[in-house]
Formats: C-alpha cells, sequence, structure tokens
C-alpha cells in the first residue's frame, strides 16, 4: 500500500484545494482597495505560507524587510517598469508585499 502513487496522488489533492481556498480568501479579505495592491498582498501571503523563515522576518524585522525587497526590485527592471505601468511605487509594493508575508505564519 505505501508504494501505490495513485494513494499519494490522491492524499495530495485536498492539500492543494485547501490552498487554492485560503489563496482566494486572503486576496479577498486584503486590506486594499487597488486590485494591483490586493494581488500583491496575496503573493506576499503565499510566499510566507511557502517560506516559514521568510515569514518570521516579516514579522520580527518589517522596515530591514521591505528595504531588502525595495533594493531587489530595483535592480530588476522589468519589475519597476511593469510597477510603473500599473502605478505602483517600488517602496509601496515592497511595503505591501511585506504585510502580506506577515500574517501567513
Amino acid at each position: 500500500m505505501a508504494n501505490n502513487p495513485g494513494r499519494r496522488q490522491m492524499s495530495f489533492v485536498p492539500v492543494v484545494c485547501r490552498s487554492i481556498h485560503r489563496t482566494r480568501a486572503t486576496l479577498a479579505r486584503a486590506p486594499y482597495p487597488r486590485a494591483e495592491l490586493r494581488y500583491l498582498y496575496t503573493a506576499g501571503w503565499i510566499g510566507g505560507r511557502l517560506a516559514p523563515a521568510e515569514c518570521v522576518l516579516a514579522r520580527t524585522s518589517a522596515r530591514s524587510t521591505e528595504r531588502r525587497l525595495a533594493v531587489e526590485f530595483r535592480k530588476d527592471a522589468k519589475v519597476v517598469s511593469r510597477l510603473r505601468r500599473v502605478r505602483v511605487t517600488v517602496t509601496q509594493a515592497a511595503r505591501v508585499l511585506t504585510r502580506g508575508t506577515a500574517p501567513a505564519c
């Protein structure tokens, strides 16, 4: 029974469904009126769920996490141009992403 690949796959399906449900719920309760900011908040939440160390870091030292994210965003020209296109500043994006990461713990 332990080597049955179908059994493992079936046990994985509910975990994925719960994760999608939680993601949609997080998107719905994001505390921002603009869709771009809600998506960034949800992306931060997903990142916090996938990397618990990032989540703890965002909770304990939010300012340094925001600064680190802003520096990383500024290094990538594609990210900066996409943020400009949707009228979101780099600092604002870093702040929203950090605020989304913190409650994922």
